[in-house]
């Protein structure tokens, strides 16, 4: 039995094991920085991408054509990262960032996705 909290992960197995992406793989990190009313260009490594995002201040990450807010109007493609706060991701290869009321520092660290994620069958061990 795990010493977990129920429901600390947000994915499980089909037998509601927790998947602790905690120990995931590291495969790159990118140092970042936002800029505020202006967007960032970044590539990442493949077409879809496991990312823990940080930054120090808010941040709006876009995943489609970057588009400015205005009157709080919902922005298609977009995440609101909140500063100070780790985010775990899937992001496609390119995207742009752009710093909400300020300039901010932060990483993108690229991780493995567990293996068993894609696994639609039962293994035992041996």
């Amino acid at each position: 039995m795990s010493n977990a909290p129920s429901g600390v992960y947000p994915l499980s197995t089909a037998q509601s094991l927790a998947i602790p992406y905690d120990v995931a793989s590291p495969i790159s990190s990118i140092k970042a920085q936002a800029t505020n009313g202006t967007n960032t260009p970044i590539t990442l490594p493949a077409d879809k991408n496991l990312c823990s995002v940080y930054f120090e201040e808010d941040v709006l990450i876009f995943t489609g054509t970057p588009i400015a807010p205005t009157n709080n109007v919902v922005i298609p493609g977009s995440y609101y990262c909140k500063g100070g706060v780790i985010a775990e991701l899937y992001l496609p290869k390119n995207l742009n960032i752009r710093g909400v009321a300020s300039d901010s520092p932060g990483y993108i660290n690229i991780l493995t996705p567990w293996v068993q994620m894609n696994n639609t069958t039962s293994y035992g061990v041996s």
